[in-house]
């Protein structure tokens, strides 16, 4: 690449340390013998959305309140028994069935919690009815046609019919999976039925001759089995919303095997060209779920999570960061070429860009330096025309690029996306100083245009200023890109306006 030989005394500076006893410098300098104007960091890739597939996981939250509501009714009929048996068994009855209240004030409250979630208050229903779908998300933003598909696929599933045509056409498939080990609703309810009728006939036979205080703790343990059971399903529910609202997947209670077989059968439903920006495996699960969204709605007696993931389509652009170095040309007088953007993704190939905003990159998806943004970027062709910043990243033989001319005797420190990383420009030769850790001082000089970087706990003195660096929590590396392109080397008319105002001072964040 064109950057090489810039990079080369660095490459030659570590190679050297490392054959010496001496130890390694806690500076790394390097001078440019190339000065475009222009400093670009490669900061990432970034591919255009182009769709999405969605995963609709159901739970049918009311039927909590069903299991609830059928378990008090057995503890009241429960309670009544141990009101029959007589003497001391009596007290023991109760005394056990006490030790259940303690559940069961905790179930109750669950189960309030968990309503609070997914029912809508009576205040506010009528107003959010009126607005359709909206009265039914929990968080995230629906898709007006989300609960439609779902609805029609339900009803597909019912009938047997072809459900993955219908979840090729609406790019949404439901996983009719509950939770971890959660049962189906009505085979629970049967269960419980059975188990409950067979402890109520049991007592009511032995009622009048129960002796024996296990004979009445193995009537009263179905109970507790059975409440115990129904909190574990509660928590696990209450658990599984709240880390889904974080956009997070307990996989302890959704088996990731579930989606990933899904997301292999959907790539066989994609269009030419389209794919997901992630490998499909299970141990790449925390790179996917980096770039899926996690809404939620209710719908009677259900609450429905959808898993959103991207698709996207080539080509893959390179996110670049523009930073102007001015370049000094003579005298006190620095050239800089006028740029109008500070990020751009630009598509080499294929001679397109697009025009980037920091807060456009913050809303797009991305795992590591991996991008993916919507489609609602415009895609610019490179011509002659296009803006100056692209025109140098791509070395094109003729460029339009304004130049301007500023005053300055001092040195331009620039601040660099790269941890602990600066350009300088200079008018002239400069000594600067360089202490780390409190240690001795390191003496250098520095000439014309280059980058510098320091480690942990350094500070660099030069006469105009000091910078300082602090420990890092974390390192961000980018790559760099220097055109083999001089900016002074073009001719510049003489009639080309200065400007006579001294350079502004920059501030230098540490």
């Amino acid at each position: 690449m064109h950057y090489a030989a810039v990079l080369t005394p660095i490459i030659v500076l570590h190679l050297a340390g490392e054959m010496s006893s001496e130890p390694m410098p806690p500076y790394e300098v390097t001078s440019f013998s190339d000065e475009p104007g222009i400093y670009f960091e490669k900061i990432g890739t970034m591919q255009l959305q182009e769709n999405t597939w969605k995963l609709a996981i159901r739970i049918e939250v009311a039927a909590f309140a069903i299991r609830y509501h059928q378990l008090q009714h057995y503890l009241g009929r429960i309670k009544n028994l141990c009101d029959r048996v007589k003497d001391d068994n009596r007290v023991i009855c109760n005394n056990i069935l006490r030790i259940t209240e303690d559940d069961n004030t905790k179930l109750t409250q669950l189960i309030i919690r968990l309503q609070t979630i997914y029912k809508v208050p009576t205040s506010r229903r009528g107003l959010l009815d009126a607005i359709g779908t909206i009265s039914k998300t929990l968080f995230g933003t629906m898709d007006a046609d989300d609960e439609k598909h779902i609805q029609e696929q339900l009803e597909l599933m019912q009938n047997q019919q072809n459900v993955m045509r219908h979840a090729a056409k609406s790019q949404i498939k439901i996983i009719n999976a509950t939770l971890g080990h959660m049962e189906a609703l009505e085979q629970t309810i049967n269960k419980n039925e059975n188990l409950l009728a067979n402890v109520t006939r049991l007592v009511q036979e032995r009622v009048s001759n129960l002796a024996h205080r296990e004979e009445i703790d193995e009537h009263l343990l179905a109970i507790t089995a059975i409440m115990n059971k129904l909190i574990n399903d509660v928590e696990d529910v209450l658990a599984y919303l709240t880390y889904s609202k974080s956009g997070i997947v307990l996989v302890r209670l959704l088996p990731l095997e579930n989606i990933i077989t899904e997301l292999r059968e959907a790539t066989t439903h994609l269009s030419q060209g389209a794919h997901f920006p992630f490998k499909i495996q299970t141990e790449n699960w925390n790179k996917i779920q980096e770039f899926m969204e996690i809404n939620a709605y209710y719908d009677n007696p259900n609450v429905y999570t959808i898993l959103t993931f991207p698709i996207v389509t080539y080509p893959k652009y390179e996110i670049i960061r523009i930073n102007p170095l001015p370049v000094h040309d003579r005298e006190n007088i620095f050239v800089i070429p006028k740029t109008t953007y500070d990020l751009l993704a630009i598509d080499k190939e294929n001679r397109n860009y697009v025009t980037l905003k920091e807060d456009d990159l913050n809303k797009c998806k991305h795992s590591g330096t991996t991008f993916v943004c919507n489609t609602n970027h415009p895609v610019y062709f490179i011509t002659p025309h296009a803006p100056c910043e692209v025109q140098i990243y791509i070395r094109a033989e003729e460029d339009n690029c304004e130049r301007r001319h500023i005053l300055s005797t001092v040195t331009f420190w620039i601040t660099l996306a790269e941890s602990q990383a600066w350009l300088f420009s200079t008018p002239y030769k400069q000594s600067i100083t360089i202490q780390c850790n409190n240690q001795g001082e390191h003496k250098i000089d520095i000439n014309r245009t280059g980058r510098i970087k320091l480690t942990d706990n350094c500070k660099l003195t030069t006469t105009d200023l000091t910078l300082r660096t602090k420990k890092r929590d974390h390192t961000t590396h980018v790559q760099m890109h220097l055109p083999q392109f001089n900016l002074t080397f073009k001719q510049v008319t003489t009639d080309t306006k200065i400007n006579n105002e001294i350079a502004t001072e920059l501030k230098i964040e540490p």
